[in-house]
């Protein structure tokens, strides 16, 4: 079984992996791996993080400023699809953990984002 502290830790390793300084993440929920993935970036990294409970958007902004990430990750409110149109690129991660519902509606978009890309070889 796949916990939360899992999927965290896991990101928290991709992110340092390919020297993430730009992350985008759709759906914060509790924030939780957005404080996983914020740990990782240097102190001019940046992350964009969107949820469409303005109540959990809340939360996460409380939690990510008492960890000290405030000024490098933005919450956005609201419904991702209707943002994704005016974020520009490049990222070095995407993490899109929002309502499996809405993936194929943003699909097209997150592919056609600038992103970093990272030779491992």
């Amino acid at each position: 079984m796949v916990t939360f502290a899992d999927t965290g830790r896991l990101l928290h390793t991709l992110s340092l992996a390919c020297g993430a300084t730009r992350i985008l993440e759709i759906g914060t929920g509790a924030g939780n791996t957005t404080l996983s993935l914020a740990g990782t970036l240097p102190s001019d990294g940046m992350m964009i993080t969107m949820e469409i409970d303005a109540a959990r958007a809340g939360r996460a902004r409380e939690s990510l400023a008492v960890a000290g990430y405030g000024d490098r990750v933005s919450v956005m409110a609201g419904d991702a699809t209707r943002f994704l149109h005016k974020i520009a690129g490049p990222f070095d991660l995407i993490f899109q953990d929002s309502d499996r519902s809405r993936y194929e509606h943003m699909l097209d978009r997150l592919v056609d984002l600038p992103c970093v890309r990272v030779d491992c070889s």
